[in-house]
């Protein structure tokens, strides 16, 4: 996970980089408030897997579209679950304009390795002190390959997200349809994400 991080900050601290994907001085601003002070030490990481049976058995009308995907087949079910986080948290900066869209796109970054950790898909929220906090999304894939994505989720105040529910907020995902656990460094497994 801080792999990912320390690759996406390095690209939001490349000149170059940023010429290269965008000469619009908006999206180079907009990426500078993102990184922030570039810290890539994180005060609090939260793991978020989606609560499928939750999903699927509520009668909550708001969610009929979201509800839609237990009538497709199986294996488009699969792959509309495993992508549901990442959505999200593309839906979330789409709340903003053109602009952020564009500099979280230019940040995000991605990488794919082998590992028996990650048997479901999970995103890995990483809070930061004075920066958007990252988001990074991990998908099992066949045998033990996993893909790993990760995107800055923009939000005005970083200081807000000090809480399991302030993140759910941001992320605009009620509590009742996800499991979230707040993750410590010294914890057991916890070192491929703090990596």
């Amino acid at each position: 996970g801080l792999e990912l991080i320390a690759l996406l900050t390095e690209k939001g601290n490349s000149e170059a980089y940023i010429r290269m994907y965008s000469g619009l001085s908006d999206v180079n601003e907009i990426i500078k408030s993102m990184i922030g002070d570039a810290s890539l030490t994180p005060s609090t990481v939260y793991a978020l897997t989606i609560n499928v049976d939750a999903l699927k058995n509520t009668t909550d009308g708001e969610y009929d579209d979201v509800l839609q995907i237990f009538s497709f087949p199986q294996s488009i079910q699969e792959e509309v679950l495993n992508r549901l986080p990442a959505t999200l948290i593309s839906m979330v900066n789409a709340r903003n304009d053109a602009m952020v869209i564009s500099a979280a796109s230019v940040l995000s970054t991605g990488r794919s390795f082998d590992t028996t950790q990650i048997t479901e898909t999970t995103v890995y929220v990483y809070v930061f002190e004075n920066r958007c906090p990252v988001c990074v999304t991990f998908v099992p894939g066949d045998g033990h390959a996993v893909s790993a994505n990760a995107m800055i989720l923009y939000v005005e105040d970083p200081s807000e997200l000090t809480a399991e529910n302030a993140v759910l907020d941001a992320l605009g995902i009620p509590e009742a349809f996800v499991n979230i656990t707040e993750l410590s460094a010294s914890g057991s497994g916890s070192q491929i994400f703090f990596q």
